[in-house]
């Protein structure tokens, strides 16, 4: 078993009604990132029980903590969920941070010149962030990890968000806080994957090991798109990861640190995100790529292509979406604001993805994602799983998207884990392929298949 990143480990053990449909699971979170190799994973690592009418996530998360989880790190992890939840009238309202080290642990200063990681990177704290409303959850300064590229692909780009999962409430968040507060503040040191598509290995990753590359840890918990500052209403948390992804653009463009060069002299970008990273994809990326103004730009959305095969479901998604919207005050996508009647409606996944995105899109989702399965409650081996298979293969192979790859193996995320690598999925032609190489016909304009699909 292999499992990728503190987003596997995010379960928000809560019980909520939804208005009109009667109790679920909380069905369309967005629970973290998370990469599974074996079907057996996701039933330990994210399964659903029912509670007493309604339903929770039971998580083994510390015992996976101690024995399944290998991350690439600057140095030691924070510890999680360790102490009380600080109550609300204790918590900071302001841009300032959280000052309770007791509890969270002192932050590691990065400095001027950066924190030197594994795989090449720094890592630097986003300029002037406080002032810029460029903060976690917490109020502290959101970070980014940089590595300068070289030879022919100086001026090429990937910016990649990272997921971790989201709350949209005031009790959500206290859960969150006290079970997975890494995920709400700038972790100390800071950690991330040098595996897949972040490998600067010209031997395992040929394609893309000389690009730029930042890489944004998510600390902020509505997927990218929150725009509300700290308040009783938000029980002291801040939500700005639209802020966040504002002043990541704004410094790559005018004062990029560790080495970069300017963002402005871009050739190809590739904007990409996993999980609940995808919200920045679909929320920012065309007006990244407007911005910015490369020659080439291209969106890399790794999961969250979830078709809905459940009557009944959409209405629960409706109220989902109209929640998040509100609590976060979301900055969902330009063009599908200004196009639909609900703005809150452009806080759908699917809906963004075959209809406003205007830049070619690649992406990929396991037909049985374990995370889409448990959320619309299908059974193991049942007609429904198969009905949400070829849901998921039917839309990816529509013109919406540029290129696409679909396993069958109810895994999460591919980018960050090195199956990205691996021959599994078939082209048309019937020829295995891997992900990193359909991916790269695209961006290379390369005569190669740009979608494999396991059917």
């Amino acid at each position: 078993m292999v499992l990728h990143g503190f987003g596997a480990l995010v379960f928000q053990h809560t019980h909520q009604v939804m208005s009109g449909v009667g109790q679920t699971p909380l069905a369309y979170q967005q629970l973290g990132e998370q990469d599974v190799t074996s079907p057996d994973d996701v039933e330990r690592s994210s399964a659903l029980a029912p509670g007493g009418g309604s339903m929770h996530f039971q998580s083994p998360r510390l015992a996976l903590a101690a024995t399944a989880f290998f991350i690439l790190a600057c140095g030691a992890g924070p510890e999680r969920g360790k102490g009380e939840v600080p109550s609300k009238d204790k918590r900071q309202k302001s841009a300032e941070p959280r000052s309770d080290k007791g509890t969270l642990g002192g932050r590691t200063e990065v400095g001027k010149k950066g924190l030197a990681c594994e795989g090449g990177f720094t890592l630097f704290e986003i300029h002037d962030a406080q002032a810029r409303n460029a903060v976690c959850n917490s109020g502290e300064s959101a970070r980014m990890h940089v590595r300068p590229g070289s030879g022919a692909h100086k001026d090429d780009w990937l910016i990649y968000f990272k997921g971790g999962g989201s709350c949209w409430s005031e009790e959500s968040c206290a859960t969150r806080w006290e079970e997975d507060r890494v995920l709400m503040r700038t972790p100390d040191p800071q950690q991330l994957r040098t595996d897949g598509l972040f490998s600067n290995s010209a031997k395992k990753n040929p394609d893309f090991h000389d690009w730029n590359v930042v890489f944004v840890w998510s600390c902020t918990s509505d997927q990218w798109m929150g725009n509300r500052g700290a308040s009783d209403a938000t029980g002291g948390f801040h939500f700005r990861g639209a802020a966040v992804v504002d002043a990541v653009v704004e410094d790559l463009l005018k004062r990029p640190p560790g080495g970069l060069p300017s963002l402005e002299d871009a050739g190809t970008l590739i904007v990409a995100g996993a999980s609940a990273g995808t919200g920045a994809v679909r929320a920012h990326g065309d007006s990244i790529a407007k911005t910015v103004g490369a020659d080439r730009t291209f969106l890399l959305h790794d999961s969250g292509i979830e078709p809905n095969v459940v009557p009944g479901f959409d209405d629960v998604l409706a109220k989902v979406y109209r929640d998040r919207y509100a609590y976060w005050k979301a900055e969902p996508n330009d063009a599908c604001v200004a196009a639909e009647k609900d703005p809150a409606t452009c806080m759908d996944n699917m809906v963004i993805v075959t209809k406003y995105l205007k830049h070619p899109v690649f992406a990929n989702m396991d037909q049985l994602d374990g995370k889409a399965t448990k959320r619309q409650e299908l059974e193991r081996g049942s007609k429904d799983e198969d009905k949400l298979a070829r849901a998921v293969r039917d839309v990816l192979l529509t013109d919406a998207f540029a290129g696409a790859y679909s396993l069958r193996r109810r895994s999460h995320t591919l980018v960050t884990t090195d199956t990205f690598f691996e021959p599994i999925a078939k082209t048309k032609a019937g020829d295995k392929i891997s992900m990193a190489e359909a991916l790269a016909n695209l961006v290379y304009d390369r005569e190669g298949p740009t979608k494999a699909v396991v059917k």
